[in-house]
């Protein structure tokens, strides 16, 4: 309907402009004729005034007509050729039509002009007649007036004149044009001023339908087709028929993987700034049958008509070189990596979600993988993706429900084997009963943002457990990076020690190094927070991944806690390794840390951190890790360091 409407409205406007162009075509002429008419009228009473002074009363001419007289003086009817009404030719003729004078100053014939009557002498009642015609140029107007001549009331002849009224006509041509020109400027602006409003108008709407368009089509930020658009343009890929035309299309899913830290690092800004760049990157690479989008926050994809699988491995390795070069906002250097999966477009096989969801697995093992390279789809990655997908749903439901275990891992003094402490080891319950382990829920649960609410959980539960363990057993709880960059971590952790009445000392909270690289400033600044409320903080697996000496001194830890890798198999160990664990354990020392091995499962273990004078040990050496109730059975029938000395 709007487009009928928008035609016939467009319509009316191309007849209105048609039918002003024809008005001003018919002004014209008209105003052609009365300036025609308006100069014969003030030609004919110009002649007759100057044929009363030329020829006096008429009765005068009666001699003449009757042959009796010269010819009057008719000179004064010739004015200067500078006149406004010239006289050509003058001419008296009798009734019977027969020339009695003539006189011209040019050769120009009397009038015998189609369609004008001139009235002849004979005529009884005849009046003045005018008649005017163009000279055969065409560049001026002649004016013919014929002026009866009358005796006692009888016409006895008539007078001819013929003069030139070019310059008076061209006079009234010019004052009507003014005029008409004036009308016409009128009629324009109460035509032309609301239609071309409304052309305007119209330009406006369409102008804004187009951008509704496409910003139904694209993305507002990058200018990338959205995900409904994208699915289309696959569905319309893959209906094509003809297999040349339709092979060698690849269909790639990816992601920017820092893209969350940078928004918390340099704020959405920089993250919009990053999103816009890596679409330009992709865009300049596109071809006239890809097509691009970005399908929601940090995740891209495209289809890019390349040939075989060997150039599709090389297009995207040469795409993943593009986009992470350095990205630059506001003198910071933005460096990210690419999660990348492609696949081969299958048009008889599946349907544009599938053909979009095999890529995204593919994107997915890539960033599990860490690689940093594009990936293909390959048939296996389907079964692991599923597996994956119903690990997910087993961890939210667990989560969501409270269906959260945990269990305690001892620590033990390396010098009487006494127990000083136990870690927190959080255990998902599925639907089944079955335990998920830490291993396989962990990233999950950060993946889905729900590490946060796993972390307050166990810690909740833990603390209260340990209000029922023996005064001189210590809690220790695992803070995830994710959970420690959460605003109201402190708040959360103060909130847990005031609910269950657990002493601040007694909790130990252990982080990694992965959360001190982040922002060196947040990161102490909470670490005093929870010093002043006298919680106790530990460095967990130091000496594996990225380990600063530096980190050990500017900030407040406790207690080192050294990863099990150093005590794997102590029967070869080499010199060095020996040396670096002593040197290790030795550093804790002169920071005042206590100093905590992991993973010691065997007496070969237990005797080599012990020779190196190492605090505390922890692993299955001294039992597997125990639910609740176990815990409290074994601290009963363990005595404390005080009970051991009071008995002796």
């Amino acid at each position: 309907m709007r487009r009928k409407a928008e035609f016939w409205l467009s319509f009316g406007l191309l007849a209105g402009a048609g039918g002003i162009v024809l008005t001003i075509l018919g002004v014209s002429h008209l105003c052609g004729l009365a300036a025609r008419n308006l100069a014969a009228m003030s030609a004919q009473e110009h002649m007759r005034d100057r044929i009363a002074l030329a020829i006096g009363p008429v009765g005068n001419l009666a001699p003449f007509f009757s042959g009796g007289a010269a010819a009057p003086d008719l000179s004064r009817l010739f004015a200067p050729r500078s006149e406004h009404y010239p006289t050509l030719r003058a001419q008296i003729r009798d009734v019977r039509g027969r020339v009695l004078f003539d006189k011209s100053i040019e050769a120009v014939p009397l009038a015998r002009l189609k369609g004008v009557h001139v009235h002849h002498a004979s005529e009884p009642h005849a009046a003045p007649v005018k008649a005017w015609s163009k000279t055969a140029g065409g560049s001026r107007q002649l004016f013919e007036l014929h002026l009866p001549l009358r005796e006692k009331g009888k016409v006895v002849g008539e007078l001819i004149v013929v003069s030139d009224i070019s310059v008076i006509v061209q006079m009234h041509e010019y004052w009507l044009a003014r005029f008409a020109f004036a009308i016409l400027i009128l009629l324009l602006a109460a035509i032309g001023i609301p239609g071309a409003a409304l052309l305007f108008r119209i330009r406006d709407v369409r102008r804004v339908r187009q951008e509704l368009s496409d910003a139904v089509k694209t993305d507002a930020l990058t200018g990338a087709l959205n995900r409904s658009e994208f699915l289309k343009k696959i569905a319309k890929i893959s209906a094509i028929d003809d297999p040349i035309i339709a092979g060698g299309f690849y269909i790639a899913h990816f992601s920017v993987d820092q893209f969350k830290h940078f928004n918390d690092k340099h704020g959405q800004n920089a993250g919009d700034h990053v999103l816009k760049t890596v679409a330009a990157r992709v865009a300049k690479r596109l071809g006239s049958h890809d097509c691009f989008s970005r399908l929601e926050g940090n995740k891209f994809a495209l289809v890019v008509k390349i040939g075989g699988q060997a150039q599709a491995a090389r297009w995207f390795e040469r795409l993943n070189d593009i986009l992470e070069r350095p990205i630059f906002f506001e003198g910071a250097q933005l460096s990210a990596t690419y999660s990348i999966g492609y696949s081969a477009l299958a048009p008889s096989e599946l349907n544009a979600a599938e053909q979009l969801h095999r890529a995204d697995i593919a994107r997915c093992e890539a960033k599990m993988a860490h690689a940093h390279t594009p990936l293909a789809f390959r048939p296996e990655m389907a079964l692991s993706w599923a597996r994956r997908r119903a690990l997910e749903t087993a961890v939210t439901d667990a989560i969501e429900n409270e269906r959260i275990a945990v269990r305690y891992q001892l620590i033990n003094a390396a010098d009487d084997e006494r127990v000083i402490g136990a870690e927190a080891l959080a255990r998902l319950i599925d639907a089944n009963g079955e335990l998920i382990f830490p291993g396989d829920f962990v990233s999950i649960a950060e993946e889905l943002g729900l590490i946060n609410d796993l972390g307050v959980a166990v810690l909740r539960r833990a603390c209260v457990e340990a209000m029922r363990w023996r005064g001189d057993v210590s809690l220790s709880v695992n803070v995830s990076p994710v959970q420690f960059r959460m605003p109201r971590f402190c708040e959360r952790i103060e909130c847990a020690l005031r609910d269950s009445g657990l002493p601040p000392h007694r909790l130990q909270l252990e982080i990694t190094e992965e959360v001190v690289i982040e922002n060196m400033d947040e990161v102490r600044e909470k670490l005093e927070h929870l010093r002043r409320l006298g919680v106790r903080i530990a460095l967990d697996d130091f000496g594996v991944g990225y380990s600063s000496l530096a980190n050990l001194t500017q900030l407040p830890f406790d207690c080192l806690k050294i990863d099990r890798s150093f005590v794997r198999d102590p029967a070869s160990i080499t010199p060095n390794e020996r040396r670096m664990l002593e040197l290790i354990i030795d550093i804790g020392d002169q920071l005042d840390m206590r100093v905590v091995v992991e993973g010691v499962e065997t007496r070969e273990q237990f005797a080599l951190v012990k020779a190196l004078r190492c605090d505390a040990v922890q692993g299955y050496l001294f039992g597997r890790p125990k639910t609740a109730a176990a815990m409290r059975t074994h601290l009963l029938e363990r005595p404390s360091a005080e009970d051991a000395v009071q008995s002796a």
